[in-house]
């Protein structure tokens, strides 16, 4: 391995990679099955026949994909801009989203215009991206909603960037950035960071959240803890832990973005050990939260599936906005109408055995102690009737996951809930891509065509899917490279001989 990683100039983490795994182990069938005579040479395909069966596994999980999706009545979508910037060729990436056997998954299609080939086209689709004014412009017929995890960094980037080095409170802070950037620059530099325990981390506009992690690593590393430095690192941390609970691509999501705003501006309330500076960047960073954190109404809808939060929505909201959040929910249940319409008959609620919630400790102030309303018969719609009875009778909870909740559910709401709950909170899925990316087109690697590299990012994209993951089988008469001529040749006369992998 050590000669493999030498030679070919290979980072030492290939032997850790599930692709060198599968191949590892068809190396080692083979060689159960052949012995001793079967050649290398003879096993190992030419970088050729690698390159023309990309395309082959390519269609098989394509064919895949598109079967699985076949099986979902309701998607949403994910969708970001970049540019490979040795090449300077842009990209557009479309990943998909959708509930499958109570399963969240998320594909990434296609680095190009995709949607339509994949099926999915549908002005019913629900777009997550950012606030971009060329990717709003291409969705503007659709449902779009922007991504949380970008309006949670551009809430930090206008409250920093309308810091006034005029201003005496302002000025503390703005220095201290200065000077720590200063300090994370110089130790890179002059290479001191093999002195440190813990290497230290630049801030990089691009990335969310590294502002803070910049301040963290000088804490840590340099074990350092003036107070500014640390009232700073406390007034970031819950943004960062917000914008992880946001970016998952395995659990529901889109049901957390309301409380999160709720959450954040709590947390920005007036203590009364804060510092005059902490009490200034805090009215600064609540008044960027009511501005750029806008909370659609898909936002609300999602938080009315979650058993957890239904009494949050109702205390939070007015009344003229929870009844459009009822109206809207059982306008989508009859849309996606499985039964015919029928009354609802009442049935006493179950008694409440609250063992239990869905939700993460930093959500916790928005899970409140239910309170039950009777119904009466005064509503003559059946899907409202349906919301009405299951955002007013007590649930049964066990700690279990949201999916695992509507998966134990029955009735008209069910599908209502894996449409809704497929929709991501963030577009961090299709942003990925982009590392993947980066790691694919290197720079002895620039002359991949961008029709390869959307391949390339597909198949490993879909890598952990229920796909086929036999090794693919090599044409009847594949052109063979000179040095294998003979070796091909001998394999042929006698008549089979082990396969290419």
């Amino acid at each position: 391995m050590v000669r493999m990683c030498s030679q070919d100039l290979k980072p030492f983490s290939i032997v850790e990679g599930q692709g060198f795994i599968e191949v590892a182990k068809e190396l080692i069938n083979i060689g159960a099955k052949y012995g001793s005579s079967a050649e290398v040479e003879d096993v190992l395909p030419s970088a050729r026949t690698v390159s023309r069966h990309v395309e082959d596994e390519y269609k098989k999980v394509k064919k895949h994909v598109i079967d699985e999706l076949k099986q979902c009545p309701d998607w949403a979508v994910t969708t970001d801009l970049w540019a490979e910037e040795r090449t300077n060729t842009h990209y557009i990436t479309v990943t998909v989203h959708y509930i499958l056997g109570w399963k969240l998954l998320n594909r990434v299609l296609a680095s190009r215009e995709i949607m339509g080939e994949f099926g999915i086209l549908s002005k019913d689709v629900v777009v997550v991206t950012d606030n971009g004014s060329n990717v709003v412009a291409a969705f503007k017929d659709y449902t779009r909603l922007s991504c949380a995890g970008h309006t949670i960094n551009l809430i930090l980037k206008y409250t920093f960037d309308h810091l006034d080095v005029e201003n005496p409170l302002h000025s503390p802070v703005i220095n201290l950035f200065r000077d720590v950037k200063t300090l994370v620059t110089h130790f890179k530099r002059a290479g001191l960071q093999k002195a440190l325990d813990r290497s230290l981390k630049q801030a990089v506009e691009t990335r969310w959240n590294t502002i803070l992690a910049m301040l963290q690593s000088v804490r840590d590393a340099l074990r350092s803890d003036p107070d500014l430095l640390e009232d700073i690192i406390r007034l970031l941390e819950p943004f960062d832990e917000a914008t992880r609970h946001l970016s998952t691509d395995q659990t529901p999501s889109l049901h957390l973005v309301f409380p999160t705003k709720a959450t954040l501006l709590r947390g920005l309330l007036l203590q009364d050990g804060d510092s005059v500076i902490v009490k200034e960047l805090k009215g600064i960073l609540g008044q960027a939260v009511e501005l750029k954190f806008k909370i659609n109404l898909y936002h609300k809808i999602a938080t009315a599936l979650s058993p957890s939060l239904r009494c949050f929505l109702r205390k939070t909201l007015n009344a003229e906005e929870y009844e459009e959040v009822i109206n809207t929910l059982a306008a989508i249940t009859e849309r996606v109408g499985i039964v015919a319409r029928t009354s609802v008959q009442q049935e006493d609620p179950p008694h409440l055995v609250a063992t239990g919630t869905e939700v993460h400790s930093f959500f916790s102030s928005c899970v409140q102690e239910e309170e039950w309303e009777d119904l009466g018969n005064t509503y003559e719609s059946w899907s409202r009737k349906l919301v009405l009875k299951y955002m007013n009778e007590p649930t049964k909870m066990t700690g279990q996951s949201l999916l695992n909740f509507w998966q134990e559910m029955s009735g008209e709401l069910v599908p209502v809930a894996r449409k809704l709950l497929a929709i991501p909170a963030t577009s961090t899925p299709s942003e990925r891509s982009f590392s993947v990316a980066g790691r694919l087109i290197e720079e002895r690697r620039t002359s991949l065509s961008p029709e390869c590299v959307d391949t390339l990012l597909l198949l490993h994209s879909n890598k952990e899917g229920e796909q086929i993951r036999e090794v693919v089988a090599v044409e009847e008469d594949p052109p063979v490279p000179e040095g294998h001529r003979k070796v091909q040749a001998q394999k042929d006369q006698s008549g089979g001989g082990p396969p290419v992998v």
